[in-house]
């Protein structure tokens, strides 16, 4: 009877031992999945290691500012009386033959009608090239007062080239200043000079 108790001991002992070793994951070094996910911080890059980095091509150029044009110098010559010729440029003579008072009429839309002045110009070119006439500009201003260009049917400015050797003259129609004040004063210029020929009649 004694020995079957102690049978029965041993037995009961085995099967404690086998339930407590069965499970072969129980006791090994597992990580949660939180932990197996995590990220790893790395290490901030060395100076050295900053030299090797890309360069945005865009962000590398520096912006260009760019000045402004500077006033183009015109130079005034000596004024002259009508009927007397200005080199305006080497071998290119410009001359105010004349300034007349009329009454400009007016024939189409925008034109205006009144007392006036036609002023008429002649340019001689003793050059061996053509001179650009559509580049010449004919003013006329009463004691500072600008009159008005017309373009009516008595006006007939440059157009076009003159030719080497050749001698083309023009008439230019403006509107009075209502009041008109001071005396005329007549300005010629060409966009190939920097000469301005001033004229008093």
């Amino acid at each position: 009877m004694l020995r079957r108790s102690a049978i029965v001991v041993l037995a009961c002992c085995a099967l404690a031992l086998a339930g407590c070793t069965s499970d072969p994951t129980v006791g090994a070094d597992t990580q949660s999945p939180a932990a197996a996910t995590a990220p790893v911080a790395s290490a901030p890059a060395s100076p050295e290691d900053a030299t090797d980095l890309p360069v945005d091509p865009v962000a590398a150029v520096e912006p260009t500012v760019e000045e402004p044009p500077g006033d183009i110098a015109t130079n005034e010559l000596p004024t002259v009386a009508v009927g007397r010729s200005v080199d305006i440029s080497d071998g290119v003579t410009v001359t105010v033959t004349g300034m007349r008072d009329v009454q400009i009429d007016a024939h189409g839309p925008g034109e205006v009608a009144g007392p006036g002045e036609i002023v008429s110009v002649t340019v001689a070119n003793g050059t061996t090239e053509a001179v650009n006439l559509s580049g010449f500009t004919v003013l006329l201003e009463y004691g500072g007062v600008p009159a008005i260009a017309s373009f009516a049917t008595q006006s007939d400015p440059f157009v076009g080239a003159l030719g080497a050797g050749g001698q083309a003259s023009a008439n230019y129609a403006f509107l009075k200043p209502d009041p008109s004040g001071g005396a005329p004063v007549i300005t010629v210029e060409s966009n190939d000079s920097e000469n301005v020929v001033v004229v008093v009649p």
